[in-house]
């Protein structure tokens, strides 16, 4: 029988000439007898070492090795393998789940990546399939049909299989992703270092805290109806059980903000069915922190129950850790926050307090020891480009665009002192420790929000100038932030007035932000601290706050300026034929020959000062002709035209001011309000001495002798 070697090269007569030819290319000037015979020789030759050839087997072995000595030395059979099943996988996840073959084999793909047992079994009593994912701890329990139709999902742990509604819609939706988040969770349950007895009291422990969480949310909800206050105020936020493997989750915290849906441009509102559909807000998850060193006690059996008041309210009592409803393990209770949080070290310290001294879990990828918090949530605000080619001290200023106004924002270094750590879970042991942990979390959270408000772009200081007057509209508004925890201060320009103005922020109650403005007197009368505060707690942003709250001045200027020149413009009205003296009636043909609105202000000012000065004689030369005249009528005549000459001449001493553009634009502000008040009360006045009758009261004799000796006063 030939050997592999022999087959390789029988064949026909053609080939072995071919082959002939290769080897020993032939001599064209021989005969062909030659030919023949050295063609004959050749296959002599072949044909014994042929039998010398090894196997098939022993040539691929060495054509592997020879392959292997010409790649990099770091790679493996066992790299390319698990190179090749990742595109495997991929390509399974692109396939359409239409058949039950295809639902078991995504399943199996699922399973495997997990590190989790596969197992398929058929039912005697019926054509349905049952596939189990198991570990050492639980199993998922998944009933097909033969089209491949979800008819049941359940889930046992150290008990019997419950079904799972979640996961039965999971799977006929054919959602994948979301089933593997499923797996995981119940993986991460169980994720101790400790023995298999141990490891399944961990979901004994973790289901009797989230029985506690829910009897408190229960209590919280039959009391606090109104959303906001369900979210910012009670003790547990808004609550969602456990579903399949994710775990239970606690939203604490809801900006105005994440209301906004951008790409739709339009606002959602705030309702429990929003916040749970949309998954807005500051969240944390109820799980289980393994900790390789330490065992603390932790609940077998729920710790709340509770008791009827007098009026009808039930009130939560709180029961204590003892051996017989705890059990030792190495692990505790945690609240995982949804995205890493940067907490002060007033807020860690604050924390530890309430929680018997436990130690929160920092984000080490980002650093491990403390930092400035600007720094953390400059990190968080920027993008990762901009934080790190232009982010270089906590001092540099920070600037925010308006659609009408531009902010530069400088944190004081009182700010900018403030250390803290990123945070990602924060470890328990009592259900009573949730309340107080969600309290200071979110004082945390709104002072970070409002912050964090004010970092939108940055700009190094060499570049701060040629940014601003690259804008076409004016210099932006300056303003320096002092604050704490708890407070902060806005310090500023006046937006009306040369002085400074500074606005304190009270963030002690999250959902009633108290703004007090402190300048001179006159802010009241420009902006109310109500309003400030409604804007803030709308809003929860210091640049829409500080926006509102110039606006609102600049407002209130123009309007009382407005209000100024028609009372001015009703002054000019007045003419000097109202008046009763005929000496004045005679004078007012000064007037007559130019107008009082003319375009030149030298003249209209001189013309005013002339005819200033012509009453002011009148006045004066009546004056000493009443208390020479011992007519009664001719005194009452005189006092009148001398009381109408003197209030004119008052008017008249603020005409060229209030005339001239100028003068107005730099006055004070307080200006406008006195002159508002004092020019009414100065028409009122010459309105009700112009239309004053002459005729003599009763009981004219007894009034005569003091008439005859008054004093004018003006």
């Amino acid at each position: 029988m030939a050997t592999n070697g022999e087959l390789i090269f029988n064949g026909t007569d053609k080939l072995i000439t071919s082959t002939a030819k290769l080897i020993n290319p032939p001599n064209y000037n021989d005969d062909k007898l030659g030919e023949e015979a050295r063609q004959n020789a050749l296959l002599d030759k072949i044909r014994k070492r042929s039998k010398q050839s090894k196997n098939w087997l022993d040539l691929a072995k060495l054509s592997r090795t020879f392959l292997n000595e010409k790649r990099l030395p770091t790679i493996n059979d066992q790299q390319e393998k698990s190179q090749l099943q990742r595109c495997l996988d991929t390509i399974q996840k692109s396939i359409k789940v239409t058949s039950l073959q295809s639902m078991i084999e995504r399943l199996e793909t699922i399973t495997r990546q997990l590190g989790l047992k596969f197992m398929s079994i058929n039912q005697v009593e019926s054509s349905d399939k049952n596939v189990f994912i198991s570990s050492d701890m639980f199993y998922v329990e998944v009933n097909l049909n033969l089209s491949g139709y979800v008819n049941d999902v359940k889930i046992a742990h150290s008990s019997d299989a419950v079904s799972c509604a979640e996961l039965i819609k999971v799977l006929r939706d054919a959602d994948f992703v979301e089933f593997n988040k499923h797996l995981n969770g119940l993986i991460e349950i169980y994720r101790l270092s400790a023995d298999k007895s141990k490891k399944s009291k961990a979901y004994v422990a973790l289901n009797s805290l989230e029985q506690d969480l829910n009897l408190l949310y229960r209590l919280q909800s039959s009391n606090i109806n109104e959303p906001n206050n369900l979210v910012h105020k009670s003790p547990v936020g808004i609550l969602e059980p456990r579903k399949g493997g994710c775990p239970m989750k606690l939203t604490y915290f809801i900006s105005p903000y994440d209301l906004i849906d951008e790409k739709r441009r339009l606002s959602y509102p705030l309702s429990i069915e929003i916040i749970t559909e949309k998954q807005l807000g500051y969240s944390a998850t109820v799980c289980l922190q393994n900790f390789d060193k330490s065992c603390y006690k932790l609940q077998t059996t729920p710790l709340i129950s509770t008791t009827r008041k007098s009026d009808g309210k039930n009130m939560p009592i709180n029961a204590p850790l003892t051996n017989s409803n705890s059990i030792s393990l190495p692990a505790c209770f945690a609240l995982k926050l949804s995205e890493s949080l940067p907490l002060s070290i007033e807020i860690i310290e604050k924390i530890k307090q309430a929680n018997n001294g436990l130690d929160v879990i920092y984000d080490k990828e980002i650093s491990s020891t403390s930092q400035s918090l600007i720094s953390l949530l400059a990190r968080k605000m920027l993008s990762k480009k901009e934080f790190t080619t232009k982010f270089k001290s906590p001092e540099d200023p920070f600037y925010v665009e308006l659609p009408d106004q531009s902010h530069t924002y400088y944190f004081n270094r009182s700010v900018s002192n403030i250390e803290g750590y990123e945070v990602t879970s924060i470890p328990f042991i009592h259900p009573t420790s949730v309340p107080q942990i969600l309290i200071l979390l979110r004082k945390q959270v709104l002072f970070n929000v409002l912050v964090g408000s004010c970092i939108r772009q940055i700009y190094r200081r060499d570049e701060l100038n040629t940014n601003i007057s690259s804008r076409t509209d004016s210099r932006p508004v300056m303003f320096e932030i002092n604050a704490s925890i708890t407070s902060i201060n806005v310090s500023f320009e006046h937006p009306v007035e040369e002085s400074l103005a500074t606005i304190d922020f009270d963030l002690e109650e999250l959902t009633n932000i108290k703004a007090k403005l402190n300048d001179s007197d006159s802010f009241s009368t420009y902006v109310s601290d109500e309003h400030v505060s409604l804007v803030m707690q709308r809003c929860f942003s210091i640049p829409v706050t500080m926006r509102s709250v110039i606006k609102k001045c600049q407002d209130k200027v123009a309007l009382l300026k407005e209000e100024l020149r028609k009372k001015q413009a009703q002054l000019m009205e007045i003419r000097p034929n109202n008046l009763q003296s005929e000496n004045l009636n005679n004078s007012s043909s000064m007037f007559d020959q130019q107008p009082m609105l003319s375009n030149d202000q030298s003249e209209r000012n001189n013309l005013l000062n002339n005819y200033q000065q012509h009453v002011s004689t009148l006045a004066n030369n009546q004056k000493v002709n009443y208390q020479q005249s011992r007519n009664y009528s001719q005194q009452q005549q005189l006092y009148q035209q001398a009381k109408s000459n003197t209030m004119l001449m008052t008017m008249l001493s603020d005409v060229p001011a209030a005339n001239s553009q100028a003068s107005l634009n730099n006055k004070p502000n307080s200006y406008f309000i006195q002159q508002q008040q004092q020019q009414q009360q100065q028409l009122n006045t010459v309105n009700n001495t112009n239309n004053q009758s002459t005729v003599v009261q009763p009981k004219v004799k007894k009034q005569r002798k003091s008439r005859k000796n008054q004093d004018f006063q003006y």
